[in-house]
């Protein structure tokens, strides 16, 4: 089946759904993590704290997020995650892996640098994604993958990125990340009542008329207007796990899939394949 979409104007958070993965279990790796953030802390020459916007969520492994359709998106750090500041000679320091004050919510985290100085009254933050490397640098990956429906565990793999300014105050920083990507959100319907029953969907490509994934840019910030600088895409392929199209109306619940992409104006060719 194929759907052609024009997009007049794709901005961070113009299109977007999302899902949170709870966790309650522990485990080794927890324990592990607990002695690392308590090490991290110990060397730390200055702490971050940052908040997601509209962060009301509970736990879990990854950057992820919840989101009701024609609502708000709820942001969570993951475990993994960890961010880039700009020292006081200009250079960006990496920090520690996130430190979550309330394990129950993590829209809040503190993170540990343990390199650099940390004395002016603001410092530029930058978040490159869960697999980031680079504050000056962010992959929106053109292969994506989504298990279950209604989850964008995925968000922090696929290319989610930010940056803040934080602010000096109480013993540390704190700051409130601004998402920088652009998230589709894609809730198919069959009207066949006897056709519906049979037809799960497998995947979903998005095709454009210039690239929207690749290693991008980042040192200033912002993706917007700009073409990757290599590994460019002007295809995304968002693998599902055969989620049902048993439904006539639009039901998140049921088969909500959803793609990180690069801020921009397109012209899109959405195949779905069931």
């Amino acid at each position: 089946m194929m759907k052609t979409l024009t997009i007049k104007h794709l901005m961070p958070f113009a299109v977007c759904a999302f899902a949170a993965w709870i966790t309650t279990a522990c485990s080794n790796n927890d324990v592990a993590q607990q002695e690392a953030d308590a090490l991290a802390k110990q060397k730390a020459k200055a702490s971050f704290t940052g908040s997601q916007p509209n962060g009301n969520m509970g736990s879990a492994t990854r950057t992820t997020a919840t989101y009701t359709l024609g609502g708000s998106a709820n942001v969570k750090w993951g475990a993994t995650d960890k961010i880039f500041v700009k020292d006081d000679a200009g250079i960006f320091q990496q920090s520690s892996a996130a430190t979550f004050l309330n394990p129950a919510s993590q829209a809040r985290a503190t993170f540990y640098l343990n390199s650099g100085s940390f004395t002016q009254a603001n410092h530029e933050v930058h978040y490159t994604g869960e697999n980031g490397t680079s504050a000056n640098a962010v992959t929106i990956a053109a292969t994506q993958a989504q298990a279950t429906a209604n989850n964008f565990s995925h968000l922090g793999v696929s290319g989610d990125c930010g940056t803040a300014t934080a602010a000096k105050g109480n013993g540390g920083y704190t700051f409130t990340l601004n998402h920088k990507a652009s998230y589709l959100c894609f809730v198919p319907r069959c009207m066949n009542t006897e056709l519906g029953p049979n037809i799960f969907l497998t995947k979903i490509t998005v095709k454009a008329d210039k690239a929207i994934a690749g290693v991008y840019d980042f040192s200033n910030g912002s993706l917007v207007g700009k073409t990757p600088i290599s590994g460019a895409s002007n295809t995304i392929t968002l693998t599902t796990g055969n989620f049902s199209l048993n439904t006539t109306t639009s039901d998140i619940t049921k088969n909500g899939a959803y793609m990180v992409i690069a801020p921009g104006t397109y012209n899109f060719t959405i195949t779905y394949t069931i």
